[in-house]
């Protein structure tokens, strides 16, 4: 987690959670339920997409993370919907894998341990934890120290390519 707080100290939160997102896609690229997922960029999408779950990624730094605008239309779109939230004001960082209704709530709170009424995916949330955790060991600074996010990207791809999922699991 040392090579996420030297990131955001150095990219600021907006850049910080674009490569996170680059990050998480790439993590849940190499579990055999999300193969093929991919990461879009477009508004009134989720962040990426696996056949029939779309995910929406977000860092907070207060723990909220505001579901307004059009989070409805956007979860109507997939049968399953999930929410990845990184917390970055308390240490270590937190990371949840929430499952979000049909009708999301205008508003996540991340806490550092959550109640047990969250819809945690908790297979998922461990699952994805070990094998970003292990993508950015794998990576280090060629990712973290990359110039921009397309060199970010492409150390993950080379990570990725290597066999890294067999390597994770």
């Amino acid at each position: 987690m040392i090579l996420l707080e030297s990131l955001l100290q150095e990219k600021g939160p907006q850049e910080f959670g674009s490569w996170f997102q680059d990050a998480v896609q790439h993590s849940l690229s190499t579990m055999d339920a999300y193969r093929g997922c991919y990461e879009n960029l477009g508004a009134g999408q989720p962040d990426v997409i696996a056949g029939q779950t779309g995910f929406e990624i977000k860092t907070t730094s207060d723990g909220s993370v505001a579901l307004a605008g059009n989070y409805q239309e956007i979860r109507r779109q997939y049968p399953i919907f999930k929410l990845v939230g990184l917390r970055t004001d308390v240490k270590p960082y937190p990371l949840w894998v929430l499952e979000i209704p049909p009708t999301p709530p205008s508003r996540v709170t991340f806490k550092r341990v959550m109640n047990e009424s969250t819809p945690i995916d908790r297979t998922l949330n461990e699952e994805l934890a070990h094998r970003l955790s292990a993508l950015l060991a794998a990576a280090g600074t060629s990712w973290g120290g990359a110039m921009d996010r397309k060199a970010a990207n492409a150390a993950l791809n080379r990570v990725v390519a290597s066999g890294f999922a067999e390597i994770a699991e």
